[in-house]
């Protein structure tokens, strides 16, 4: 059985969006600080998007792994995301 690193690393996907709004910076805010009940309030918002990149190729998901806020992290799987998606890092 293959490792899911090896599968996550076999995919090549990325969304990016130049149409970065206030939900996906609050999004990245409440990741970064661990905020669970503001990633679920941002979250409830028609059109996000938790792989969506910032400007430093960022997203909220791979922050809430890399930050080990897993809170957040089940929050946003719960939310649809592509777990094969990657950032810039």
């Amino acid at each position: 059985m293959k490792s899911l690193k090896y599968r996550l690393k076999k995919h090549e996907v990325t969304i990016t969006n130049t149409d970065w709004n206030k939900y996906d910076d609050r999004l990245m805010k409440a990741v970064e600080r661990g905020e669970v009940d503001k990633v679920a309030a941002v979250l409830s918002k028609k059109g996000i998007i938790p792989t969506k990149l910032d400007v430093e190729g960022r997203s909220a998901f791979h922050l809430a792994a890399t930050r080990g806020h897993l809170d957040c992290l089940n929050l946003i799987l719960g939310h649809n995301v592509d777990v094969t998606a990657t950032d810039a890092t």
